[in-house]
């Protein structure tokens, strides 16, 4: 995991227009994200046709006060199938921390939502076990 600053532009929020939440804009507005957990994010491989170049896996609020106001995003950058530990990474907690196939599932709704072909997500499997 990398701690990352990225325009929310490009990230692909799992849940869209959540909208915009006042009193977390006010306080970024007047704190900025000091004390705000970062947004954990994967990177959607190159060679994939893609309109974003990340994945939120928590943080539609967050996302959706970085658009409006107009900031950097900032992020834990994970690789592709490494574990999440939201204590030891300094994350909010999320229901879908602990799922095997967070990765998975995220980025086959986005495929799904994309219209993208099967066969990258076998060959993404392939490249999560070659990792290991």
């Amino acid at each position: 995991m990398k701690r990352i600053l990225i325009a929310p532009e490009e990230i692909w929020p799992f849940q869209a227009d959540v909208g915009v939440s006042l009193p977390l804009t006010r306080y970024v507005q007047e704190m900025g994200w000091k004390d705000i957990p970062p947004v954990p994010v994967f990177e959607i491989p190159q060679d994939v046709q893609r309109e974003h170049s990340y994945i939120l896996m928590d943080g539609n609020h967050r996302r959706e006060v970085a658009l409006h106001l107009e900031l950097e995003l900032p992020c834990a950058l994970y690789e592709f199938g490494e574990s999440i530990d939201t204590v030891r990474d300094g994350l909010a907690s999320f229901r879908y921390s602990t799922d095997p196939k967070i990765y998975e599932k995220l980025f086959a709704g986005y495929q799904i939502r994309n219209g993208l072909h099967r066969r990258v997500m076998r060959r993404l499997e392939r490249m999560k076990h070659a990792s290991r």
